[in-house]
């Protein structure tokens, strides 16, 4: 079920569930040197991935597409490689059961909004 996905968790309400707004690329709105890692999602074959923000360039580790990072959507700005991994991770399950290709503008707001908060609490 949906009890170990916070993503899922954070996103199970009816605001989100129906939303009918496509994706509007957005850059996050943390503190610079709060994040060292971005989570973006590859153009080509749109898997995500994370990045050091410092970068120019990501190689896609599914299609080999070179992504410019300055021309990526970031979906969120996290502190290292391991919150990306788990992050990708519970965004994957979210699309898989809700069954979607992509998250709304919503939905990323929400995650960020709720990242904050687990990082708060930790």
């Amino acid at each position: 079920g949906d009890e170990g996905c916070n993503v899922c968790r954070a996103l199970h309400h009816p605001a989100s569930l129906n939303s009918q707004i496509p994706y509007l690329p957005v850059r996050t709105i943390f503190k610079e040197e709060m994040s060292s890692y971005w989570v973006v999602r590859c153009p080509n074959c749109r898997e995500f991935t994370y990045t050091d923000k410092y970068g120019k360039w990501k190689l896609c580790p599914v299609c080999g597409e070179v992504i410019s990072l300055s021309e990526v959507p970031v979906y969120l700005e996290v502190n290292d490689f391991s919150e990306a991994e788990e992050l990708i991770g519970a965004v994957h399950r979210y699309l898989s059961h809700t069954g979607r290709i992509d998250l709304h503008p919503e939905e990323v707001k929400l995650i960020r909004e709720k990242y904050m908060e687990w990082l708060s609490s930790a």
